[in-house]
């Protein structure tokens, strides 16, 4: 099956629409947008995705989109905007508040270590299975693998987002995850127009009490 692209005349008219619907400043203003961020590669990702994310749902909203094709539309903001707000939560809390105990606490994690003890301990068994001997510790933990919702409440108690957003934040992201179709299906997930638009529409607060909790404690 072969991909054709659009004819000329068609790009750049579905272009041109687009962009009528966009800032003028093109890209420039989405960069602008996440001047908080001080790592440039991270910024610049963040405004091409947060730029990709609108130029789509323009093009399906001028398709009219709706059923099956609404729902891949719904997926795909809340997939995206996910996406920046957690890569902008874990930029902050990892780089900038590293030294906060709460922030801590989120690289360690409470394991079992086993140890080895005398001979008649070590005989040990119960209902058939052998008891072990082991000891809590704590050891560190990959910062990759930290659920999103402990770093958002964490982000929530340092200031730097109120209760009423974290909540949404974390709400969406939790439908992030479900976007597996088994998971779809197991949780009886339906994607609604409403939780993608919530996704936008957090974007500005979000900005606004992250900038005003980094100028507080003089990061920006």
């Amino acid at each position: 099956m072969l991909n054709l692209p659009f004819e000329p005349e068609i790009r750049d008219y579905v272009d041109n629409y687009v962009k009528k619907h966009l800032p003028r400043e093109g890209a420039q203003w989405y960069i602008d947008y996440f001047s908080f961020i001080d790592d440039q590669q991270l910024m610049t990702k963040l405004a091409h995705e947060f730029l990709a994310t609108q130029y789509m749902y323009k093009i399906f909203e001028g398709l009219k989109a709706n059923e099956w094709l609404q729902v891949a539309q719904v997926k795909m903001q809340i997939i995206q905007y996910a996406s920046i707000y957690e890569a902008v939560i874990h930029h902050l809390l990892f780089k900038h508040m590293s030294f906060h105990p709460n922030v801590q606490a989120l690289q360690k994690q409470q394991v079992l270590k086993r140890i080895s003890v005398s001979k008649e301990l070590n005989e040990l068994w119960h209902d058939g299975k052998k008891i072990i001997t082991t000891y809590q510790a704590f050891e560190v933990r990959d910062i990759a693998k930290v659920r999103f919702d402990e770093k958002a409440r964490v982000f929530q108690d340092l200031g730097f987002i109120n209760e009423s957003l974290a909540n949404d934040i974390i709400l969406l992201y939790s439908h992030r995850n479900a976007v597996h179709l088994h998971a779809e299906i197991r949780k009886q997930l339906a994607y609604e127009l409403t939780l993608s638009r919530m996704a936008y529409r957090r974007m500005l607060p979000f900005k606004d009490q992250v900038c005003r909790q980094l100028t507080a404690i003089r990061i920006l």
